[in-house]
């Protein structure tokens, strides 16, 4: 006679190995995060210079990383402006 409680809970499993995988992607981001950034620059100012061949590669490169990484710079204002507030 089985009883519910040696049957596993697959909905619990599953919750337990997705919130595992997120923490431990999440840790991953928080260590390698400026370089992922640059990484994703990059990538991108080669795939650029796929489809416009006679542009300048340097130029591409650091528009590129710029671009990526630009947007971190709500980072800085919540950490140095917005935290002080409190």
């Amino acid at each position: 006679n089985i009883t519910n409680n040696y049957i596993p809970d697959t909905l619990s499993l599953e919750y337990n190995f997705t919130m595992a995988s997120v923490n431990s992607l999440r840790r991953l981001s928080e260590k390698y995060h400026m370089q992922v950034h640059t990484s994703l620059g990059v990538i991108c100012a080669l795939s650029i210079k796929e489809l416009f061949p006679n542009y300048n590669i340097w130029v591409l490169i650091f528009t590129g990383i710029a671009g990526n990484i630009i947007p971190d710079i709500d980072h800085l204002l919540n950490i140095f402006i917005y935290r002080r507030k409190k």
